[in-house]
């Protein structure tokens, strides 16, 4: 059996078991403490799950191991650090190295994702490097952000991650668009 299919096999059972779970707290639960513990748990895994995914099958496709496998130890640290906050004490430093993986394993699944399909035009080449650095830019800046207890918080900055957050987004349903047009005209 292969790995990527005890991952998967894995994935499944436990946001099953977890799903399950949820759905008991929500139609019997009293909403009190514990229960918010096991649905935020469900929900970090759930989330944590998708991160890893999309990072393993870019790994599977052998493209870009680097990057896949960073993926996966970032989704990896940001759920064990997740669980580590909802279960334990909710100490800042927890907090922050918790947001700051996640803010690492979304980036790197965003990543994975553009890199899947193989692109042969320039121009297009060139719109996911730009989007690559647009992740990257607004990654840090949030990394950034958590780092300095959020002081940095005046009008510019955020308006910065603002700006370039669209143009991350921009860049992400442009990079598809662009690969359908350019290969019709082939």
């Amino acid at each position: 059996m292969n790995l990527k299919r005890v991952f998967l096999i894995s994935v499944i059972a436990s946001l099953s078991i977890a799903a399950l779970v949820g759905i008991v707290i929500f139609l019997l639960g009293r909403f009190g403490e514990t229960e918010l513990r096991i649905l935020l748990t469900t929900l970090f895994l759930g989330l944590f799950s998708l991160t890893a995914l999309c990072c393993a099958t870019l790994y599977e496709r052998q493209k870009a191991a680097p990057i896949s496998l960073l993926g996966l130890l970032a989704s990896a640290g940001a759920l064990l650090m997740t669980l580590v906050v909802v279960w334990g004490d909710f100490e800042e430093d927890g907090i922050k190295i918790a947001l700051i993986l996640g803010i690492l394993a979304f980036s790197f699944a965003h990543v994975s994702l553009l890199l899947l399909p193989t692109i042969s035009s320039n121009a297009v080449q060139f719109i996911r490097s730009a989007t690559f650095f647009f992740i990257a830019l607004v990654a840090g800046m949030l990394i950034y952000f958590i780092l300095t207890d959020f002081r940095t918080y005046d009008g510019f900055f955020i308006r910065l991650i603002g700006v370039f957050s669209i143009l991350d987004v921009l860049g992400t349903i442009v990079t598809p668009i662009a690969m359908k047009m350019t290969a019709s005209k082939q």
